[in-house]
């Protein structure tokens, strides 16, 4: 990006899905009318042992897909989910329930 945020934040609205900062959302104003489900396991003690101790809440995605959630339903998506597991594990593969996330999709698919 040539620069931090801070010194270039056109180019990481860009770049960026999505931008709490902006009173538009960024890019992910075009999820409007998009079924989206969010996935996270806000697990800070999993990954302040196995990446930085350092870290707090506010630095985890799951900040940024909550405010994202949140952002969605305000300019009326009410297609949009926010799912949070606990114990699963960090990685997204393990978070999702395939099943379940696969009756989602075909349910949406049927809506179309």
């Amino acid at each position: 990006m040539k620069g931090s945020p801070q010194e270039r934040p056109e180019q990481y609205l860009k770049y960026s899905a999505y931008s709490a900062t902006t009173q538009d959302g960024g890019k992910a104003k075009f999820l409007r009318n998009i079924a989206v489900r969010l996935y996270s396991e806000p697990d800070l003690d999993f990954v302040r042992n196995t990446y930085c101790a350092e870290l707090q809440y506010e630095d985890i995605n799951a900040v940024d897909l909550e405010k994202l959630s949140k952002f969605l339903t305000s300019i009326g998506n009410n297609k949009v989910e926010y799912i949070t597991t606990k114990g699963k594990g960090f990685h997204s593969w393990n978070i999702i329930d395939p099943a379940d996330c696969t009756n989602w999709i075909l349910k949406i698919n049927e809506e179309k």
